[in-house]
């Protein structure tokens, strides 16, 4: 912690000339639900934040760890061992990271799966969180070197994994969905709402042949 907070200002500025600036920061010193007093030291500082966001360059990526991934019946993480989990996803947005994403992967070794925090300076970059699953396996075959029989040496990684990163997990959503007050965006974007201003009657529907697979479903008038 001490490196950082001493090199980078709160500003911006650098107190030394000679310390650039990083393009990735990899954070894995303890899990937040470690009830110990360096946890809180870490997890719950928003000058050591505000020293490694100061520390990154404009296109700059964080990554840390955040311990074992929530069950669906878990409270928000404000409420429980978790706290800290909360406490700094919540800093991350503060000090001034545009874009972040959260998912889990269970073959870490832990006996459960866990999660992993990616926060992008620049919102600009979340384009390549998003990748189909082609871009990233052209990006593997253009950037890793295969092995001598010409197989990839990614282990646990290729496009489709990465695909199942960009959603997070439904434990996730339940946990903060779950805080007080709850959260805006769970009231509309989560789950299925049935609104009259836009539910196009069964009468502007009809069901016909669709060639040799059978009937189909089509829409009798423009529905906007």
């Amino acid at each position: 912690l001490a490196w950082f907070m001493d090199r980078f200002t709160e500003d911006g500025s650098k107190k030394d000339a000679g310390d650039d600036p990083f393009d990735v920061i990899v954070m894995d010193a303890l899990d937040p639900q470690d009830n110990v007093p360096f946890a809180k030291a870490l997890y719950d500082n928003i000058d050591f934040l505000r020293a490694l966001y100061n520390s990154m360059t404009d296109n700059g990526v964080i990554v840390m760890q955040l311990g074992e991934s929530p069950a669906l019946t878990d409270p928000a993480d404000s409420f429980g061992i978790d706290e800290n989990r909360a406490v700094i996803t919540k800093l991350i947005d503060e000090v001034g990271f545009e874009s972040m994403h959260i998912y889990e992967e269970s073959h870490s070794g832990f006996g459960y799966p866990w999660s992993y925090l990616v926060a992008f300076k620049s919102y600009s970059n979340r384009v390549n969180w998003y990748l189909t699953e082609a871009e990233v396996e052209i990006h593997i075959h253009d950037r890793i070197l295969p092995d001598e029989e010409g197989k990839s040496t990614l282990k646990y990684f290729d496009g489709a994994t990465m695909a199942s990163y960009q959603v997070p997990h439904k434990g996730f959503e339940n946990v903060f969905c779950r805080q007080v007050p709850m959260p805006e965006e769970c009231t509309y974007y989560r789950g299925y709402h049935v609104r009259d201003d836009y539910t196009a009657p069964a009468t502007s529907f009809e069901v016909k042949p669709s060639g040799e697979k059978g009937f189909g479903l089509y829409a009798k008038v423009d529905i906007p």
